[in-house]
């Protein structure tokens, strides 16, 4: 109740597989109460089953597996589950990436639900694989359709539980893999155009789900308005009037 307006999301059930005690002594039934109690308690706020070890049957078949039985379990009993977590921790022997999509096609056919991957780092001190990783891990993630979001498990090495795997050194320098970070989300995957009106006034073009701001300027005149491409919407229409 203390968080309630303070919270996007929860992860209401935290790494089931290896932390059962509850379920040990209650049984299973003991967790879909867990998901309506947030759900009446925080309403609006997403609730997330969230586990480790959960991005490639090829390396832990009884992971994924456990993790899509318990799934569907929640679903089957009622529990209002609005999305998945996969902690995808990674070390120098990074997964194929063509398994967690594997994966991701798997719990999409399941489940039909969002997918946030909650942990991600690579722990390696080979920088050039740390980074290349990156970059296939941000790309994959961003072209699959269940995907909402990549959180990243620490960024500074002198506050990182694996030094190794962070982003900036401790002096703040950047590692290969900060600079891979940046170009695909603040520059490639971010729309900062420029552009005229015909001339009757009209402009079209097509962008990446997000929040914009539109400034329009004309004969010393100037005006602007704020939007979203959200996903599953139609297209959107502005119309802008000068003052």
């Amino acid at each position: 109740r203390a968080t309630k307006g303070l919270l996007h999301e929860w992860d209401v059930l935290n790494e089931p597989f290896t932390n059962h005690d509850l379920m040990d002594i209650f049984g299973r039934e003991v967790m879909p109460p867990w998901f309506k109690t947030a759900r009446a308690e925080l309403p609006g706020v997403q609730l997330y089953f969230n586990d480790f070890s959960n991005h490639d049957a090829t390396t832990d078949a009884d992971h994924v597996a456990h993790f899509e039985q318990t799934t569907r379990y929640l679903l089957d009993h009622g529990a209002p589950v609005d999305g998945l977590g996969l902690q995808a921790h990674f070390n120098g022997r990074p997964n194929a990436p063509e398994n967690i999509l594997a994966v991701l096609d798997r719990y999409e056919r399941q489940f039909h639900l969002p997918v946030r991957m909650t942990e991600f780092d690579v722990w390696t001190r080979d920088e050039e694989l740390q980074a290349d990783f990156t970059r296939d891990f941000l790309i994959l993630s961003f072209s699959h359709p269940s995907v909402v979001g990549v959180q990243h498990w620490g960024f500074w090495e002198a506050c990182h539980w694996r030094p190794p795997a962070a982003m900036y050194r401790a002096d703040w320098t950047e590692r290969p893999n900060a600079k891979v970070y940046k170009d695909l989300v603040l520059h490639q995957w971010r729309m900062n155009l420029s552009a005229a009106t015909d001339a009757a006034g009209h402009y079209a073009a097509r962008g990446f789900h997000g929040d914009y701001v539109v400034t329009v300027e004309a004969g010393g005149r100037r005006t602007e308005k704020a939007f979203s491409l959200a996903p599953g919407t139609s297209p959107a229409e502005l119309k802008l009037t000068l003052p």
